[in-house]
């Protein structure tokens, strides 16, 4: 199995959504009898997504007021 999603492609992605592909994953590889650790792809696959999931909850930094228009 061979399967590698980009941080790119994890962009538009909700937590909820990205939660439920990283169970997917695993539960692909379980049913299969498969270990991440034999499958490079997938384990740069489920570190992107814990990236995107990180991201997602890093709160937002305020931005400064504009300055005055002239």
């Amino acid at each position: 199995m061979t399967l590698l999603i980009t941080p790119a492609e994890l962009a538009h992605m909700t937590e909820q959504e990205l939660r439920a592909l990283h169970a997917r994953i695993l539960c692909d590889l379980r049913r299969n009898g498969q270990s991440v650790f034999l499958c490079p792809m997938l384990m740069e696959t489920l570190r992107n997504i814990n990236g995107a999931i990180l991201r997602l909850q890093q709160p937002v930094k305020p931005r400064g007021p504009k300055p005055p228009r002239p």
